[in-house]
């Protein structure tokens, strides 16, 4: 763990892999231990050495740092170590969870127009809200019927400013909103940029119905990579193009070279056999000259186990 410091303010952050270019562990802040795991560029910069890292983390900390996305990002990439940045990381959390205590509760005319508002989109599509009825989640359901969530934080200051969104989307939606605008105005943008997505939501569905996705184990609708079993401790790893999901994707070859170095030299070969019309799932059956691993026939369990070349830990 060269380079790190602060190891007796982080006892749990640990190495993910053998590298040493991904850490994973819990950042504890008023008494609730939140989980985040970092993943570092293969060759640092001796000088930034965490220019171009990633940060992930839960759900939670997504929402509570929605607003301080920037500034998060810009302590990441200029810190000189991942302790240094976790001390500011775990500063700007503490100083936002402050600034929502003092926060002084809206007017009562906040409250009567948001319950003016759900009568109008409809009370059950009302997933859960919470007790200061500032944030939501919404139900809508896609023209394809697949079901979405969405959350909505209302500031103190609505309707003069809006709602901030979040979705599970492969690209985020800018959302437009004016003085007069509706939660309703919000939702129809939202729903609008689903459409868009109809496609790839269509590709992705087909490979998670018909091969056994090895990572990620309970993948988003925003999540456009997925690593697929291909047997002999082998994976076939690829990310698709939301524009053009039926192109070509982004693929990575893991295991056995004595494996996958057919399969890669296959792909190559047979790449202008490429067909717009085919599902994803059918374009990499037909180049690679093979039929996927599938759920109906074999277990999950033949495929899951890791090995010294490809493996993961995974961040609940």
């Amino acid at each position: 763990m060269s380079g790190f410091s602060n190891v007796d303010v982080f006892p749990l952050l640990l190495p993910a892999d053998a590298s040493l270019n991904s850490f994973q562990g819990y950042v504890s802040v008023h008494g609730h231990e939140h989980p985040f795991r970092i993943e570092l560029e293969d060759a640092p910069s001796p000088s930034c050495p965490l220019a171009g890292a990633r940060l992930f983390c839960s759900e939670r900390l997504r929402d509570l740092l929605a607003d301080q996305r920037r500034l998060v990002v810009q302590r990441l990439t200029e810190s000189g170590d991942i302790g240094a940045f976790l001390l500011e990381f775990k500063d700007i959390l503490e100083r936002r969870l402050r600034a929502q205590r003092d926060v002084a509760p809206p007017p009562v005319n906040f409250y009567s127009r948001f319950v003016s508002e759900l009568d109008e989109i409809g009370w059950e599509r009302l997933a859960s809200v919470d007790k200061t009825l500032t944030s939501f989640d919404i139900r809508l359901v896609d023209k394809a019927g697949r079901e979405h969530t969405v959350t909505l934080r209302l500031p103190p200051d609505y309707p003069a400013s809006g709602p901030v969104c979040t979705a599970e989307l492969p690209v985020q939606v800018d959302v437009r909103w004016q003085p007069t605008s509706k939660i309703r105005d919000v939702l129809a943008q939202l729903e609008r940029a689903f459409e868009q997505y109809q496609e790839v939501w269509a590709v992705l569905d087909d490979l998670d119905a018909h091969v056994w996705v090895l990572e990620p184990e309970r993948p988003s609708r925003a999540v456009l990579t997925r690593r697929i079993a291909l047997g002999q401790h082998s994976s076939l790893q690829l990310t698709v193009d939301p524009r053009r999901p039926r192109s070509i994707p982004e693929v990575s070859f893991m295991g056995a070279e004595t494996f996958i170095n057919p399969l890669r030299d296959e792909f190559n070969r047979r790449l202008q056999t490429w067909s717009g019309q085919r599902l994803l799932r059918a374009n990499l059956e037909a180049v690679l000259g093979i039929t996927f691993p599938s759920p109906t026939t074999t277990k999950k369990e033949d495929f899951s186990m890791d090995c010294g070349i490809c493996y993961s830990y995974r961040l609940e």
